[in-house]
């Protein structure tokens, strides 16, 4: 997530560029940012929608996140509403992924089943 002015931003993980504009000149448009300061990175998901599938009665799995950099330490949870909702109830491990690969393209809920209703 980008921050900025206290607001948070979903942007996709990739490859960006760095541009600059002199704080003597209007800055206020996209255009000023002319000087290409050098490569910016993050780190996340991409794209930002990758639909998945599990299903109830059984255990969870996602794999096959794409992304840049992703690793062992990132984290899915499952929500209504990203930043908002609140948890699916009856989801394993209330709706927090327990196992990721070191890669982070595949999480699991562990063995419990998911009895959530489906939807």
């Amino acid at each position: 997530r980008w921050v900025a002015g206290g607001d948070s931003l979903a942007i996709a993980g990739g490859e960006y560029r760095l541009c600059w504009c002199s704080g003597q000149f209007s800055c206020g448009v996209r255009e000023s940012f002319r000087v290409d300061v050098g490569r910016f990175t993050l780190q996340g998901v991409s794209p930002l929608s990758q639909h998945r599938t599990c299903m109830s009665g059984r255990r969870c799995v996602v794999e096959d996140i794409l992304g840049n950099h992703l690793g062992e330490d990132d984290v899915l949870l499952v929500l209504e509403t990203c930043g908002l909702g609140s948890v699916l109830s009856r989801f394993p491990s209330s709706g927090k992924a327990i196992s990721v690969t070191s890669s982070g393209a595949s999480f699991s809920w562990g063995y419990a089943e998911v009895t959530a209703a489906g939807g």
